[in-house]
């Protein structure tokens, strides 16, 4: 087990169409250096059972990145769902851009 602290995490929020008139975002975290993502799920599970660290697929540890999750909490709390009306897209874009985060 090795606890790297020199790696960083890069939060990207996902937007994926999901019918007609809906679409759906989620969050995933790359991890510098490595094809590896973590879902915001994930984190949230370790975050609420206080851990502060995540193990990574190669046994490495990170430190949990605790602004992100901040950052991500807050705009999944302002829209209150994952699975929004396509008339809404301007405004979690804009959250999006408002945050500093990526998109794809």
């Amino acid at each position: 087990m090795k606890l790297l602290n020199n790696k960083f995490f890069e939060p990207t929020v996902k937007v994926t169409g999901s019918g007609i008139d809906w679409f759906e975002f989620d969050v995933v975290y790359k991890v510098e250096g490595s094809d590896e993502e973590i879902s915001h799920a994930r984190f949230k599970k370790l975050v609420l059972e206080g851990q502060k660290f995540i193990r990574l697929k190669k046994g490495e540890l990170l430190p949990i990145p605790q602004a992100f999750y901040d950052q991500i909490e807050a705009m999944s709390e302002e829209f209150d769902t994952k699975k929004l009306h396509l008339a809404q897209m301007p405004f979690v874009m804009g959250e999006i851009e408002r945050q500093g985060l990526k998109s794809q």
